[in-house]
């Protein structure tokens, strides 16, 4: 099986329909099975053209996860309220989160499993040397703009991981080998060039999300895992990485202003 893996495209961030179509015709002559959108399509809720959004779907199965920008409107919605409120317009390919805590959906072709989620800031990771409170009470980039975070960061993470990790367990039952995690927000040091002393570094990161995929990888020995991420742009390590024997990493190094797509066969 072939897998295409495309993120943070923001297709409403200057003019890229000729960029969009030129990656999408890239793709295609790659001849892949199955499509893999990490989010960050741009401000879908915003937008009134959706040609592109069309274009970036327009092979199937095309999979994906939402993106913070995904979630930005001008009505100032919470995060599941945003989400809820962006499944009702994206209305192309296959979502493999449903809501803010969905705890059951997942894609299988071909005895691959996908199973994904946006994820968001946890603050958790053990080289940050401010209590949690600290981090969770800033807001450092301009999703607070957008999205109703008033009350801190993890009163919508924490139960939004906690479903994430019901929705891992599936894989126990699963008699598919090979499994791939999709997260927007990186859950690894080896995807993401992590910085305990840059303010924004901790807003692109899940800490906990990552130790419950090492986890289930672990528990799983039989099984092959591949986590990607994205939404670091350029302070994503864009490169596969062996985290554990079966576990393999990759943040997709991206930015504003290119489309780019990495490739898996299975």
């Amino acid at each position: 099986m072939k897998i295409v893996f495309t993120s943070d495209n923001h297709i409403f961030y200057g003019n890229q329909i000729k960029s969009v179509k030129d990656m999408m015709e890239k793709i295609r002559a790659e001849k892949p099975d199955v499509v893999a959108n990490l989010g960050d399509l741009g401000e879908v809720l915003i937008a009134k053209d959706f040609s592109l959004v069309e274009e970036l779907f327009s092979i199937k199965p095309t999979v994906w996860v939402a993106g913070n920008h995904d979630l930005y409107s001008y009505v100032k919605y919470d995060p599941p309220e945003a989400m809820e409120e962006f499944l009702k317009v994206m209305q192309y390919g296959i979502p493999l989160q449903k809501s803010w805590k969905d705890k059951c959906t997942y894609y299988e072709k071909d005895g691959v499993l996908f199973l994904g989620t946006i994820g968001f800031p946890d603050f958790s990771h053990p080289k940050l040397m401010m209590p949690t409170k600290y981090y969770d009470d800033k807001s450092c980039t301009i999703d607070s703009t957008y999205i109703n975070l008033e009350g801190g960061w993890l009163q919508y993470s924490n139960p939004l991981m906690e479903a994430f990790n019901k929705k891992l367990q599936l894989i126990n039952e699963s008699k598919c080998k090979n499994i791939i995690i999709l997260t927007h927000y990186n859950i690894f040091e080896s995807q993401y060039n992590f910085d305990p002393n840059n303010d924004i570094s901790v807003y692109f990161y899940c800490h906990k999300i990552g130790l419950m995929v090492k986890e289930i990888a672990m528990k799983n020995t039989d099984k092959n895992f591949y986590a990607i991420s994205a939404h670091g742009h350029n302070f994503n390590r864009g490169e596969w990485v062996k985290e554990t024997p079966n576990l393999t990493t990759h943040g997709i190094n991206t930015d504003y202003n290119s489309q780019k797509f990495i490739t898996l066969e299975l």
